[in-house]
């Protein structure tokens, strides 16, 4: 094991910067020495947001997960992957069709119209909606009745 002064800090960022971050995969023009917290190791130099948003998700798996499982970080990363990559259901949540609402609000109206139509739905029941509100419950039952 070495030890890294400070003095040095810059110069092994400089020497050991990848292409692109290897978490991000973007050109890493703001590069961060990253270390485990746990450890003091340094792993590699990743790009500043990388570092923050890893730092975040240690951080939360500390605070929610750590005492309630037998895992390691690591390992309970794996899992997350392969729970996420899972085949899931094809049931909708009602508080996901909520969310999903929301967003469709968002969107312009001829957008709306767009994803109504890829829904099969006909240009006299779009038309029928006066408004955002209107499109928006349509698109929801739509959801609903999948």
């Amino acid at each position: 094991m070495n030890y890294l002064s400070q003095n040095k800090l810059k110069q092994w960022r400089e020497e050991n910067t990848p292409r692109e971050c290897p978490i991000f995969e973007i050109e890493l023009k703001d590069a961060v020495v990253d270390h485990d917290h746990d450890t003091g190791m340094v792993r590699g130099v990743i790009h500043r947001q990388a570092n923050a948003w890893e730092g975040k998700v240690y951080n939360s798996w500390r605070r929610y997960a750590k005492n309630n499982c037998r895992l390691d970080f690591i390992q309970t990363l794996e899992n997350l992957i392969k729970y996420l990559k899972g085949p899931g259901t094809d049931i909708f949540h009602p508080t996901g069709v909520v969310q999903l609402g929301r967003r469709f609000s968002r969107l312009k109206k001829d957008e709306q119209e767009f994803a109504l139509k890829n829904f099969g739905v006909g240009i006299n029941e779009i038309n029928a909606c006066k408004n955002t509100e209107e499109r928006v419950k349509l698109y929801k039952n739509i959801l609903k009745n999948l």
